[in-house]
């Protein structure tokens, strides 16, 4: 008999866990779309970046200074690791968030 009392406890507690299990599949999904909207817009910036420093590189030589043409293309080049950094981390979180989801 004791058994039998204790089994609308359990329903309820499973109940509970069923609930934070889908209020944390949702906030993985939200988590989930906001990183891919930033991952494509790094990935548009990254294009970017790299458009513009092979506009730089094709300018003519008469139309820039060397020492403009080499301050643009470090600042790209730092841009363009910056973009790419991120762009990594992202996925490694994207990645992660998968594990996390399939596993669950």
């Amino acid at each position: 008999m004791a058994k039998k009392s204790n089994r609308p406890r359990e329903l309820e507690i499973l109940g509970e866990k069923v609930r934070e299990a889908k209020e944390l599949i949702g906030q993985l999904k939200e988590s989930n779309r906001a990183l891919v909207a930033e991952l494509a817009e790094l990935k548009s910036r990254l294009d970017g970046v790299e458009s513009e420093k092979s506009e730089a590189t094709s300018s003519p030589p008469h139309l820039q200074s060397k020492s403009g043409k080499s301050s643009q293309l470090e600042l790209l080049q730092r841009e363009r690791k910056e973009i790419r950094e991120k762009v990594s981390h992202l996925l490694q979180t994207l990645e992660g968030n998968s594990s996390s989801s399939s596993a669950g």
